[in-house]
């Protein structure tokens, strides 16, 4: 009996599996990011002749002043999932494991129902079958229990692996291997552009209503799926990519004159005209024809030095580039003949600095408020920043039935039209709301605008009769404007409003 009960307790196997080898990556010395591109500097060593070698995976498409040769590089595993890759590497393991402990129970019920007690006597056969059945349920128990971690352990190593697929640099078995030679036992760096990168700007923005003080943040959102991390690297952020053409289009006359009436014979171009054709043709020919980034030269774009890590998985980093406030009064703003919307509008100051382009999330109060996208703004333009809506603020537009009428001589019609607009403060503070609206304007001599009345009168009128009132509320307070007019045209015709 003591034999079955040793064959259960040694049961248990244990597998050593050699993991994938883990490749040293190149030293990244700085990574200039682009929209949609990105430029490396590597540091390479060289030997005692002044060679030196660089493998990069085929994402990163031009080595600048290098000769550089696409290889082949199966099973390669990327620098940046080796963590992932051992991961997966240990859940195999376990799997594995586990299909020994489950064969290992199995084959020691198929053993239990082999074994027989031929010679022995009656009482050692009961012993027998009471241990057998014991050692029986235990054992099936046991499997039942490893089969349901084995499921378990299927259904997560399957999320690994297509994390991993997922996270792999396209063409990840192919690269790229560049050569060179430099001085001797020394260092040479070597610059490669990459478009499995990118970045984009975010900006935070807070806006205070005590004081109108906007506190702003702006982070970089960059992302590169190149296989190699960058730990605590030297980045610098440009707003515009590199120029892939190197010359201004060049403008040619453009030609008018008057159609034949008859079937038209196309003339042969002069000589210089047809020369001037075919220059352009190769030119355009010729910056199409360059597919990698150029260096970029000159006054391009805007440029924000940093640093950071990012890894190369694809999965996006947040970087801070810094914060910076900007004075500004703050304005509720109504437009109800587009809706009962009311707008937290911040006029700001004088801008001390260029703000660039790109997603913005708004908070008022610190409350999240709304996300957009922003153009960029220019060192000292005024600009006007809409931080979201104020639902406590009620505003309603009814037009007022119109009448229409004609002259006693039938000569004129007339259109009695306006509306009213009601304003409710439902906030707990005090607030000047200004509401906007209009009169019809005229664009036809035959048509006037007669008998125009306010109540109140608004506090602005332009030349194209947009109004304007600032209303101010206490807490609860509600206001009414009123508009009247009266259009005047001839009877025969009809008015269309556009």
């Amino acid at each position: 009996m003591k034999f079955l009960l040793n064959l259960v307790l040694i049961c248990v196997f244990s597998f050593n599996i050699a993991y994938a080898g883990q490749e040293e990556q190149p030293n990244i010395l700085q990574i200039d990011f682009y929209p949609n591109t990105a430029k490396f500097t590597f540091e390479c060593k060289t030997d005692k002749e002044g060679n030196f070698e660089l493998i990069l995976p085929s994402s990163f498409n031009q080595a600048t002043d290098w000769k550089a040769v696409p290889i082949s590089r199966p099973g390669w595993i990327p620098p940046s999932l080796n963590d992932l890759n051992s991961e997966i590497e240990s859940g195999r393991n376990e799997i594995n494991l586990l299909n020994a402990k489950i064969g290992s129970l199995t084959q020691t019920l198929r053993l239990l129902s082999e074994f027989g007690n031929k010679d022995g006597d009656f009482n050692d056969f009961i012993n027998y079958v009471r241990e057998a059945q014991s050692i029986n349920e235990s054992a099936a128990a046991e499997i039942s229990r490893l089969n349901v971690e084995h499921e378990q352990l299927n259904i997560r190593l399957n999320a690994l692996t297509e994390e991993f697929r997922s996270k792999l640099p396209d063409n990840h078995n192919r690269a790229i291997k560049i050569t060179g030679i430099f001085d001797k036992d020394s260092t040479v760096r070597v610059e490669a552009f990459t478009n499995a990168a990118g970045w984009t700007p975010e900006h935070k923005l807070n806006l205070d209503t005590q004081t109108g003080k906007i506190d702003a943040k702006l982070y970089a959102r960059a992302t590169q799926r190149t296989g190699f991390d960058a730990v605590k690297t030297p980045i610098r952020f440009h707003t515009n990519n590199p120029q892939r053409s190197g010359s201004v289009p060049q403008l040619f006359p453009q030609i008018v004159d008057i159609r034949p009436k008859a079937e038209p014979v196309v003339p042969l171009p002069r000589p210089e005209m047809r020369n001037r054709a075919v220059l352009y043709e190769a030119a355009a020919d010729m910056s199409m024809s360059i597919s990698a980034p150029q260096m970029e030269s000159g006054l391009i774009s805007v440029i924000i030095d940093s640093e950071g890590s990012i890894k190369g998985d694809g999965v996006p980093e947040e970087i801070s580039l810094g914060g910076y406030s900007i004075g500004s009064k703050i304005s509720l703003i109504s437009i109800p003949e587009y809706g009962d919307t009311v707008y937290v509008v911040a006029d700001t100051e004088p801008l001390k600095q260029t703000i660039i382009g790109g997603n913005a999330k708004f908070y008022v109060d610190g409350q999240a408020s709304s996300n957009f996208h922003i153009r960029q703004f220019s060192e000292g333009e005024e600009v006007e920043l809409t931080f979201g809506t104020a639902p406590l603020i009620k505003v309603e537009k009814k037009n007022i039935i119109s009448k229409s009428d004609t002259s006693w001589w039938g000569s004129s019609g007339y259109l009695n039209d306006g509306y009213t607009i009601e304003i409710m403060n439902g906030m707990a503070a005090e607030h000047t709301i200004t509401v906007k609206d209009r009169l019809p304007v005229s664009a036809n001599s035959r048509i006037t605008v007669r008998n125009v009345t306010y109540d109140p009168e608004p506090s602005e009128k332009t030349e194209d009769n947009i109004l304007t009132w600032d209303i101010k509320l206490k807490p609860g307070e509600s206001s009414k404007i009123s508009v009247n007019y009266t259009l005047e045209f001839p009877a025969a015709e009809s008015l269309i409003f556009r």
